[in-house]
C-alpha cells in the first residue's frame, strides 16, 4: 500500500471571503512553514439544472487550468516460472540467483505538457527525424542508447515544439532495493508547489531517469560454479510513457499520476553469468553490463494510473 505522505501537495480549500464574479480562490497552506499562500486555477462556477449539477471553469491570460502530483514507485515481479522452489532467480541461460536484489536511483521524475491546440508531431518511420534511426517494430533506436516507440517520439516531436511547462520532481530520498521477494519500494517527492501548475492544454509524456543500477546477488551455475554478483550499470536509464491527460472545462483540475517502474525479469538474460566467475565473484566485461542496460532501455517499462479532484 502507498505511503499516504508520498509527495503529498498542499491542501486546496475555498476561501469564504471571495466576493462574487472574481471566481473560485483558494488558500493553500505550506505545513513547514505555517504561511498561506494564494493559489488561483482560472474561475469555476457550479451550473444547476433540474437534478443535474455540473463544474464549468473559464481561465484568464497567466492562470493555470490545474495542478500535477505525482508519486512512484520501483516494481519488479518476475513471474513463477523464473522462481526455484527455494525462491533463487532464473536467468535465460539457467544460471541461478540467491539473495538477488536491484537497487536504482531515481534522479527525477518528469512530465511534458503541451498548450491546447498544439500538433502532437507526425511521425514517419521511412524518415526519422535527427536522433532517431533504424526504426522497424514499432521502435527507433535513438542516439542516447534507448528504444523509444513511435507513439513517443512523436509525443515528444509536438512537446519539443510547445510552449507547455515542463514539470519536475526530485525524490526526497532514495529507494529501497527490490527483490523476488519484496517486489516494489515507493520513493517519496519533493512537492513542487506553483511549478506543477497546469495551463490550457493536455500533459503528454512521462519520464523517469534512473541511474546508478546495481544488481546484486549469489550466482550459481549448472557447472557448479559459486560467485558474488556485485555490478553497477554505468550512465542514466530514461523510461517513458505517452499518456494523454487533458485539463480543459470538462475535466477536474486537480491531478495525480501514480507511476510505477516495472524492471524487467529478462535484464540478465543476455549475461552468462557462470562464464564469468572467477575467483569467487563474478566478473563481468563492458559488453555484459552494455548488453544489461540495452535489455533495461527495450524492456523496463512505465505503468501511469490518473486520478482527478475537485479543489
Amino acid at each position: 500500500m502507498r505511503r499516504s505522505h508520498v509527495n503529498e501537495e498542499p491542501t486546496l480549500r475555498e476561501d469564504r471571503q471571495t466576493q462574487a464574479g472574481r471566481g473560485a480562490t483558494h488558500h493553500l497552506r505550506d505545513g513547514s512553514r505555517g504561511a498561506k499562500k494564494r493559489v488561483v486555477l482560472g474561475r469555476c462556477f457550479l451550473v444547476l439544472g433540474g437534478l443535474a449539477a455540473a463544474w464549468g471553469c473559464v481561465t484568464e491570460p497567466g492562470l493555470p487550468w490545474g495542478r500535477l502530483s505525482a508519486q512512484v514507485a520501483l516494481r519488479f515481479a518476475p513471474p513463477p516460472s523464473r522462481l526455484t522452489a527455494s525462491g533463487a532467480f532464473k536467468t535465460a541461460n539457467d544460471d541461478r540467483l540467491q539473495n538477488l536484489e536491484i537497487h536504482a536511483r531515481v534522479a527525477e521524475v518528469v512530465v511534458r505538457t503541451a498548450p491546447e491546440g498544439t500538433d502532437t508531431g507526425d511521425f514517419d518511420p521511412a524518415n526519422p527525424p535527427e536522433g532517431y534511426s533504424l526504426c522497424h517494430n514499432g521502435h527507433c533506436h535513438a542516439a542516447d542508447g534507448s528504444l523509444p516507440t513511435y507513439e513517443e517520439i512523436a509525443a515528444k516531436l509536438g512537446t519539443a515544439q510547445s510552449t507547455g511547462p515542463t514539470v519536475r520532481w526530485l525524490p526526497l530520498e532514495e529507494a529501497a532495493p527490490v527483490s523476488a521477494s519484496a517486489t516494489g519500494a515507493d520513493l517519496p517527492l519533493a512537492p513542487c508547489g506553483a511549478q506543477c501548475d497546469v495551463g490550457l492544454g493536455q500533459a503528454t509524456l512521462v519520464e523517469v531517469h534512473l541511474t546508478d543500477v546495481r544488481i546484486k546477488g549469489d550466482a550459481s551455475g549448472l557447472n557448479g560454479s559459486i560467485g558474488a554478483l556485485d555490478v553497477t550499470m554505468p550512465g542514466e536509464l530514461i523510461i517513458t510513457k505517452v499518456i494523454e491527460v487533458p485539463f480543459d472545462r470538462a475535466h477536474a483540475p486537480i491531478v495525480t499520476l501514480d507511476v510505477d517502474v516495472q524492471l524487467p525479469a529478462t535484464l540478465l538474460d543476455d549475461v552468462p553469468l557462470s562464464d564469468h566467475i572467477s575467483g569467487g565473484a563474478v566478473q563481468l566485461p563492458n559488453a555484459m553490463t552494455e548488453a544489461v542496460l540495452s535489455r533495461l532501455r527495450e524492456d523496463a517499462d512505465l505503468s501511469v494510473k490518473t486520478t482527478r479532484s475537485w479543489p
